[in-house]
């Protein structure tokens, strides 16, 4: 590991780090001051949150002031109820529609059948529900709502949009028999929590998984203030598919020489992001990093890669592939600064090179 790696942003400093894997993803903020918001989880190679991997390797003592749950999809949630335990911040943010008495009824009643079955957004939805009753730290989040911080960062919420939360539970694929299949649906995606990131001239939009839906980015953008700066980072939302992609978000949010970053997600025939999604990033964009390594057998088969790996099993881990990291950090200069470690693929340009330097994970 190379010492740059290990050196913590300054105390004023803005960083986004995303994090990647075949399956998995998972966004540090530093907010300033050794305070870090994690957006997102999954489990390194040692079975541990990745998120707390990554401050480990950080020098300096480090404070997690929030933990948001973007939604509740396998590659987005493994871990998360570990990684609110062990750091347990004020806030823990979830997208609205969770709150639903009939969601967590169903998750407390399926529970015992979904035994076995990992990663499991279902099962991780419990634990968090678990280690957070009775410490008033959950905070259900939608549109227009604000992360509390004691810094200059202003975090706001730009979804899951009202006009979505009116919408029946049944997108979320709860309609199952206990131990039918597993309980996520790639409709839950429409729940996305999105944020919106700024600190002093630094500004980022993390777009988790939204789609391009009438309640989804169409309603997002319609309610963006264009007196804000256009955001210098771009989490892609979706791992770069089409049906997250609406035009208008790169015309009206994010600056053309902004950094984008999508991660991989190997649990399809086809992994995403396909070759034609990116093709169309690039026309969008201009560069575009890639996080996350393709497992060998992705690599070399075109068969879907079954991802229902017992969670303790390390080997199975390890074979979603090598982690990957893009680190981006807001300098004094008033610019972004990108450093890549592991596996991430810079598909052009950007105006950096790729550096890799794995974490161990």
């Amino acid at each position: 590991m190379p010492e740059r790696y290990r050196v913590p942003p300054a105390a004023e400093q803005l960083e986004i780090a995303v994090l990647g894997r075949g399956m998995g993803e998972s966004i540090l903020c530093h907010i300033g001051d050794s305070k870090w918001v994690i957006i997102d989880s999954f489990r390194s190679s040692r079975g541990v949150p990745i998120a707390s991997e990554y401050l480990q390797q950080l020098d300096g003592d480090h404070e997690v002031v929030a933990v948001v749950v973007s939604h509740w999809d396998d590659d987005h949630i493994h871990g998360m109820g570990a990684l609110v335990e062990q750091w347990m911040p004020n806030q823990v943010w979830l997208p609205t529609i969770l709150r639903d008495q009939e969601l967590v009824a169903f998750a407390v009643e399926h529970d015992e059948a979904m035994a076995g079955v990992a990663p499991s957004g279902l099962k991780e939805f419990l634990h968090v529900m678990q280690v957070t009753k009775g410490q008033g730290i959950r905070r259900w989040g939608s549109q227009g709502h604000s992360i509390a911080t004691t810094t200059p960062a202003v975090m706001t919420l730009l979804s899951p949009t009202h006009e979505f939360i009116d919408e029946a539970l049944t997108v979320l694929g709860i309609n199952h028999a206990p131990g039918e299949r597993e309980v996520t649906s790639v409709r839950s995606n429409r729940t996305s929590i999105v944020l919106w990131v700024q600190m002093g001239g630094a500004t980022a939009l993390l777009g988790a998984d939204l789609e391009a839906t009438s309640a989804g980015w169409s309603t997002v953008v319609g309610a963006h203030d264009v007196s804000r700066p256009s955001a210098g980072v771009m989490k892609v939302p979706h791992h770069g598919s089409g049906d997250a992609d609406d035009q208008r978000v790169w015309d009206i949010m994010v600056d053309s020489r902004a950094f984008n970053v999508a991660t991989r997600y190997t649990r399809l025939k086809e992994p995403l992001p396909r070759p034609d999604d990116v093709k169309r990033l690039l026309d969008r964009t201009g560069g575009l990093f890639v996080v996350g390594e393709l497992s060998k057998r992705l690599r070399t088969e075109s068969t879907a890669y079954d991802l229902h790996l017992d969670a303790a099993s390390t080997d199975g881990i390890r074979a979603l592939g090598q982690v990957g990291v893009v680190r981006l950090r807001h300098g004094p200069e008033m610019e972004w600064r990108c450093e890549t470690f592991g596996a991430v693929e810079v598909v052009v340009g950007c105006g950096v090179g790729s550096d890799t330097a794995p974490i161990s994970g």
